[in-house]
């Protein structure tokens, strides 16, 4: 039987403390098919729920927002569970900041039991705010994981989109710009 699909949309659960490997998906794909993947899905007009959305540019792959990907999927995996917030670095935000990663805007898309990608892909395209994070033309950055673990669901997905914040040297930044960062889940 196929394995029930789940959509970030989960946000409650009980937390089982377990040893997880930080390993790949059966069928995981490396950076660049990953990278083209991804790609290939932006630039693509498409319609996700009410809004249509006109072919996004090409994302770069950051290795920034990779760490942090892959030390929320372990986290998901260790709890067993599906959820925006996390326990040690609660919001996106945390986790992006946690990985080093300087944020001008940030999103996150979640997906657990699924082995492949173009099985998440499919998915995230089937939820309006999953397809929403992906065919945002602001964003300029990904980073993606996926975990296997012991729990329910076998396989943790977590896919973290940025847009960096540039530094020019010599100016300052507004007191009220953390207020004006978007975070998309």
């Amino acid at each position: 039987m196929k394995r029930l699909l789940v959509l970030s949309l989960l946000s409650c659960s009980i937390v089982m403390p377990m040893s997880v490997k930080a390993e790949g998906c059966p069928q995981n794909v490396n950076t660049l098919e990953a990278l083209r993947m991804l790609n290939a899905f932006r630039a693509q007009a498409r319609r996700c729920g009410t809004q249509w959305f006109e072919a996004a540019g090409p994302v770069h792959w950051s290795g920034q927002l990779q760490t942090s990907a892959q030390r929320y999927a372990i986290e998901l995996a260790q709890r067993d569970t599906l959820s925006h917030e996390g326990l040690q670095n609660h919001s996106l935000r945390d986790r992006l900041r946690q990985s080093g990663y300087p944020m001008r805007m940030g999103g996150e898309n979640l997906s657990a039991g699924l082995a492949t990608l173009p099985e998440v892909l499919s998915q995230w395209s089937g939820s309006p705010a999953h397809c929403d994070n992906l065919m945002d033309k602001r964003y300029e950055e990904v980073g993606l994981a996926c975990v296997a673990g012991p729990g329910q669901y076998g396989y943790y997905w977590v896919l973290h989109l940025g847009v960096p914040l540039v530094m020019v040297p010599g100016l300052e930044m507004a007191s009220g710009l953390n207020s004006a960062v978007a975070l998309r889940h």
